[in-house]
């Protein structure tokens, strides 16, 4: 683990206005179900942000609203803290310890810290204003990360092209198919009711138990093995979504 300083050398915290702003923003974004369905489009005010307003490139990966009220928006030309007003960018050009500026996800911890992962430069940890990498120089299983999860216990689990890895307290622990992982192209991680860590992959869906996945595939039921999301259900089943359609 290497810390790195942030170029304001720490996060400060969002004040009432700039946060509740930021919260609108990401409300406006969260989905349908916040609107008004007697309302037309048309009669909602409209807001947008691009390249020429702040972002440094118009490809956004990711956006996350921390517990600062700050929104967190992944580019593939870096980070961005948005509070409403003004945008600040972490990048390779203006962080130590991004090695790579194209953020492809994020992840809120349960300290609070932020967690960003990258195309070819493993995944970051911000917190108290200082960057921690982790890659295959401590234990990760790649530096191309896909996606983000916090688990009840406030682990962290990123996917990445080469397997499955869980962070804890600072420690890196890697799955792969020796530990009964169905293929190394991890695409969707999710949490059962009863604690139950599930990964999908592009050959099956495996369920971890005592530290070993068991697989399951088309011929447990599957209608494919190409998994690419899951969702856990308030009555303890799982939605499987996969290339051949959906399972439960």
């Amino acid at each position: 683990m290497r810390p790195h300083g942030g170029p304001e050398g720490g996060i400060r915290r969002s004040w009432a206005g700039r946060a509740l702003l930021a919260a609108a923003v990401l409300c406006a974004a969260s989905g349908a179900r916040a609107l008004d369905p007697a309302k037309a489009l048309t009669q909602y005010v409209h807001d947008s942000w691009t390249n020429e307003t702040g972002l440094p490139q118009n490809s956004v990966n990711a956006v996350l609203q921390g517990r600062d009220g700050y929104l967190w928006i992944g580019t593939q030309e870096g980070l961005v803290r948005f509070d409403g007003v003004r945008m600040t960018v972490f990048n390779r050009e203006t962080t130590p310890g991004f090695r790579s500026s194209d953020v492809m996800c994020l992840q809120e911890g349960e300290d609070g810290s932020l967690w960003i992962g990258t195309r070819g430069a493993g995944v970051l940890r911000l917190k108290d204003g200082l960057f921690t990498a982790f890659t295959p120089d401590e234990g990760l299983s790649n530096d191309v990360v896909r996606a983000l999860f916090k688990d009840s216990r406030g682990t962290v689990w990123v996917s990445t092209e080469g397997g499955l890895n869980s962070i804890r307290d600072g420690k890196v622990t890697a799955y792969s198919e020796d530990g009964g992982l169905p293929g190394l192209e991890v695409r969707a991680v999710a949490e059962g009711r009863d604690g139950v860590l599930w990964a999908g992959t592009e050959e099956g869906l495996g369920r971890l138990r005592g530290g070993h996945f068991e697989r399951f595939t088309t011929e447990d039921g599957l209608a494919s093995e190409s998994v690419r999301g899951l969702h856990p259900l308030k009555d303890g089943g799982l939605w499987v979504v996969t290339d051949g359609g959906i399972d439960r």
